[in-house]
């Protein structure tokens, strides 16, 4: 439950009735609980004095207001020592007390102040000028008088307070800092107008205090989070235990500080200097991890300096399209996130010069329309210095192609690792298990021996799966993993062990919690196409009714926090998105195995290019029944949907053709001639071909070709697919989709350029087709726009240097189209 903000009012009460009133009025209209002995729900419990219900009314205040004026006040008494007679009731504060009385140390009211300290919240404090003056006149007679203050004080005559003590009580909150850590300073007011504006003045200060707080609480939180670099470790524990490396790196724009060696350093000066940093980077490359790594540094730097350039951290992946993006509203979630308390009523944010690390803008959603992402960039934040992390392939989906494009004055790569790093990391490992060079040599060969896991070393995260998996086999090197696919699988089989053995269940397989979780994965992504939370008794729900239910509810639902990102009963994901992907695709493969749901329901969606690709290279690994089983379930799918024009029944042949024309099966083109024969839908006909070419049919390929140059329907369609299938375009609706002529294609053209670098035989035959769709693109535009000279000066490289020498004639067309796109650059640049 949020806890409102309790501000307890301390003084005297006969002389400082009037200002009482007054403040505990202002805290009520700013939406503050005022805690004051004369409110009618001031806290009095049976059996309890009324001295020490004041004492324990402070127990839920989190600032304090001390006001002094003439009076000291009541004798606070140690009730454990007096008897019934010498104790006074909180309403006689201001009664004349007995000799003993007068002598001792404390009068309530500064009892109740030196209580406060302890506690180390805020304690304000505000003396009237007519006491504050006497104290002055009292301290220059003291002096001069050359008396010990005892002897003084026996013959002192106040002019105003009506007691020493009173000037005592004030001279002894000078020394409140030495003494107890507390804040020492004093506000001296003349009239109840000038109280309130200081009263004001004070609490409005106080921002920036708690926004250290909140800001800490966010470090704290951040290290304390599980993470895929440690596994069983949190991210501070990487950090403390020196597991982390800076990663590869190279600035594509604007320029970095040079005045710090590690990059996340550089990154923290470059940002005080008011920069924004745009951070891109392929999956599993260490982005998230260098911008945790960057905000705690500034974190750091914050607890040093206290001062007002404030850094916040924003974990976008629990955030919808729809997000604010409001610095002021942000501030009011974090107080209730972070402090579990309602927005400090007294909030002031003129002075915060804020700095945004914001991490899971890929997460934030599977889709966002130009209005959307413009309508982020246009929002409150992005006017303040940010750090934003985001795979290539989302920036050119959507950050190049808006106004965020302007919003970023440095723009950094994070490289794929080189064998040096990864060796470096491995050595690092090695060393923080005690292993020798020899041993790390066997890993390092394990993995630059192997065709298909020499590719991991290019991939910190998958390195780190990969020395995981060592270490909780007890530092046994395992000979089983081939491919990323038995990586993924060895490193969730283990954490499936541990889980198991943690919730004490021995009745399951590991194989199993694995599945459940895939399909739990699905759920989860399932909601997010749908752009709908994903609560987790949902997704059990689901499960349940399903049959994919292994172990009970409340010990499924704790496993689930191994590897899923749980805040509540909200998923917001996985703890990285690698891990989403594969149990996806994993539960995809299985689902078309069993012909269960989610099969064929995941055909009507276009799904995240590292699904299908998951999906292609579990279908690989998969025995020859196995892949035949589901050869046949979506070739039954194109079959069945094949005279339904309905827009669900035509995704599934759509997408049936899609997977079906990338899968390596005997007799596989035969089928898909077949069905040119029975299909008449555009966006089927262009998966097929597509599919087609992909399988070396270069009739095929030129039946196409001269079908988009002669047919606009399906050159509009052709531009449509390709903007939808790489986000370019959002776009709902029935298919086929079109080009709306409009949105640019950076995603596209990133595609585009992977082909050309590929050096599978299957992207090669694409090639012609692909340039064709260039020029489509930036003829209907009449802009060439994401094409620079620098990109066609490197697309005609590529095309000049094939991959493929064989294919004389085929290259020949290539070079042909090539130089027709080049013309139609050069005539929309020269008109």
């Amino acid at each position: 439950m949020i806890s409102p903000w309790v501000v307890s009012v301390l003084s005297t009460d006969y002389d400082l009735h009037k200002h009482r009133s007054a403040i505990v009025e202002l805290l009520q209209n700013k939406g503050a609980t005022a805690s004051a002995f004369e409110l009618p729900d001031f806290p009095v419990e049976p059996n309890v004095h009324s001295h020490d219900a004041c004492l324990h009314a402070l127990d839920r205040t989190d600032i304090s207001i001390l006001i002094i004026d003439k009076r000291y006040g009541g004798i606070y008494y140690d009730l454990s020592k007096e008897t019934e007679n010498s104790k006074e009731t909180e309403n006689s504060k201001e009664t004349e007390n007995s000799k003993e009385a007068e002598n001792s140390k404390q009068s309530i009211t500064e009892k109740e102040y030196l209580s406060f300290l302890e506690t180390k919240k805020p304690a304000l404090v505000f003396v009237s000028k007519e006491a504050w003056d006497e104290r002055h006149h009292y301290k220059t007679a003291l002096k001069a008088s050359g008396k010990c203050q005892k002897d003084f004080d026996e013959k002192y005559k106040c002019s105003y307070v009506q007691d020493v003590r009173v000037i005592h009580f004030i001279e002894s909150i000078q020394y409140a800092y030495k003494e107890h850590g507390a804040s020492n300073w004093i506000s001296i007011f003349n009239s109840i107008e000038e109280l309130e504006k200081e009263v004001v003045g004070k609490l409005n200060g106080l921002t920036r205090y708690y926004l250290n707080k909140i800001i800490n609480t966010q470090a704290n939180k951040l290290k304390a989070r599980k993470t895929t670099t440690g596994f069983s470790t949190s991210l501070g524990d990487v950090f403390q235990r020196g597991y982390y490396i800076s990663p590869l790196y190279e600035t594509t724009s604007g320029s970095i500080s040079d005045s710090a060696k590690e990059l996340d350093d550089k990154i923290v000066d470059s940002m005080c200097t008011n920069n924004s940093i745009l951070v891109l980077g392929e999956a599993g490359y260490g982005k998230t991890t260098l911008l945790a790594k960057s905000f705690l540094n500034h974190v750091d730097l914050l607890n040093v300096k206290l001062d007002y350039n404030m850094p916040f951290y924003i974990w976008l992946k629990g955030k919808k399209q729809s997000y604010h993006f409001s610095f002021k509203d942000y501030v009011s979630e974090c107080f209730e996130e972070y402090l579990n308390k309602a927005n400090y009523p007294f909030i002031s944010l003129d002075n915060i010069s804020p700095y945004f690390y914001m991490d899971g803008f890929d997460e934030l959603t599977e889709k966002l329309s130009n209005a959307e992402i413009n309508d982020i960039a246009s929002s409150g934040m992005f006017k303040y210095p940010t750090l934003l992390t985001c795979r290539r392939q989302y920036a050119n989906r959507y950050i190049s192609n808006s106004i965020f494009s302007n919003k970023f004055n440095v723009i950094i790569c994070v490289k794929e690792w080189d064998e040096d790093q990864a060796d470096k990391y491995i050595e690092n490992f090695c060393e923080k298990q005690g292993k020798n060079e020899e041993y790390k040599k066997k890993i390092s060969v394990l993995l630059s021996d192997n065709k298909d896991l020499k590719s991991i070393l290019n991939n910190p995260l998958l390195i780190t799966m990969l020395l995981w998996v060592i270490e909780t086999k007890r530092m046994v090197i395992p000979e089983t993993i081939h491919s990323r696919v038995e990586l993924f699988k060895e490193c969730l089989n283990e954490m499936a062990k541990r889980e198991l053995s943690r919730v004490e269940i021995t009745s399951v397989e590991y194989e199993d919690l694995v599945l459940e979780w895939s399909y739990f994965a699905w759920e989860v992504y399932h909601q997010k196409l749908n752009n709908s939370p994903t609560m987790i008794r949902n997704c059990l729900h689901f499960l349940e009714c399903s049959g994919i239910c292994f172990i009970e509810y409340e010990k499924f639902a704790s496993s689930i926090q191994a590897i899923f990102d749980v805040v509540g009963d909200t998923v917001y994901g996985t703890y990285h998105e690698q891990f989403l992907e594969f149990l996806v695709a994993n539960a995809l493969h299985d689902a078309c195995i069993k012909k269960q749901y989610p099969y064929p329901i995941f055909l009507q969606y276009i799904l995240r290019p590292e699904i299908n690709r998951y999906f292609r290279a579990l279908w690989s690994e998969s025995d020859e029944k196995e892949k035949d089983t589901i050869a046949t379930n979506l070739l039954e799918q194109y079959t069945e949907n094949l005279f339904d024009d309905s827009n669900n029944s035509v995704s599934k042949r759509v997408h049936s053709i899609y997977h079906l024309s990338r899968f390596n099966l005997d007799k596989q083109a035969e089928k898909l001639k077949k069905a040119f024969d029975y299909e008449k839908h555009i966006s089927v006909i262009l998966s097929l071909y597509f599919g087609a070419i992909k399988m070396g049919d270069l009739d095929c390929e030129k039946r196409f070709y001269d079908l988009l140059m002669s047919d606009s329907d399906y050159n509009l369609a052709n531009r449509g697919y390709h903007l939808a299938y790489y986000a370019d375009s959002i776009i709902e609706g029935d298919l086929p989709y079109y080009d709306n002529e409009r949105d640019p294609w950076n995603g596209t053209l990133s595609a585009f350029l992977r082909h050309f670098e590929s050096s599978k035989i299957n992207h090669f035959y694409l090639r012609r087709i692909d340039i064709l769709t260039m020029q489509h693109l930036i003829s209907v535009r009449g802009c060439t726009e994401p094409l620079t000279d620098n990109v066609m000066k490197y697309l005609e490289d590529l095309v000049y240097n094939p991959p493929f020498k064989q294919f004389t004639n085929f290259q020949k067309d290539i070079e042909k189209a090539f130089e027709d796109l080049k013309n139609k650059y050069n005539e929309i640049n020269n008109p």
